[in-house]
């Protein structure tokens, strides 16, 4: 029910979460807003949060206008060693897809699925 203006830069950082100190994973891994925030750096776009202590928070997304297609994001954001083959674990299948499209623009033969026994 809010979040307090000393830690909002906090919730964009990696596995970091707020509320949560015993790490209980039913909450979520604290890993979804880091992942949000930087594929909005790539593009261009930012990431807005307002917050206000006992009543919510909301989380807006600017989006350039740009037209530029996602084959030209992606190359623009290449790793030097792209190519070689990558096997995606992901529960999500909406952000398994994305990082799916943009692996197999960078080069990568993927291997996609939703748990680890699906790998085997």
């Amino acid at each position: 029910m809010g979040i307090p203006a000393d830690q909002r830069a906090e919730i964009f950082e990696a596995f970091r979460q707020l509320n949560n100190p015993a790490r209980d994973s039913g909450l979520g891994l604290g890993i979804g807003r880091a992942i949000v925030s930087r594929l909005a750096r790539l593009i261009g776009a930012e990431v807005q949060v307002s917050s206000r202590l006992g009543h919510g928070s909301r989380f807006s997304l600017l989006l350039p206008l740009d037209r530029t297609t996602v084959a030209d994001i992606a190359a623009k954001s290449a790793p030097d060693d792209s190519g070689g083959r990558i096997l995606l674990i992901e529960d999500n299948a909406i952000v398994r897809q994305g990082y799916e499209l943009l692996l197999i623009l960078w080069g990568y033969e993927i291997l996609a699925v939703a748990t680890g026994e699906e790998s085997a």
